[in-house]
């Protein structure tokens, strides 16, 4: 799997954090993976098919 740039920073924060358990990494690496921030909220949101364009579920913004 290639990770971005961006990617492999956060991830790489991940894991120097000793104060996280093993199931709290995998679910935050798995959201820098899955996920994209909403533009006007930052609640993390994934993509599951269709077109580009998406809607946040919590602030109802609209974006591609």
């Amino acid at each position: 799997m290639q990770f971005s740039k961006k990617q492999r920073s956060k991830i790489e924060r991940l894991m120097h954090n000793t104060d996280i358990s093993t199931e709290d990494l995998r679910e935050k690496v798995y959201l820098v993976l899955n996920t994209k921030p909403c533009p006007r909220c930052a609640i993390p949101i994934e993509r599951d098919g269709g077109c580009d364009h998406m809607t946040c579920n919590r602030c109802q913004s609209s974006f591609w």
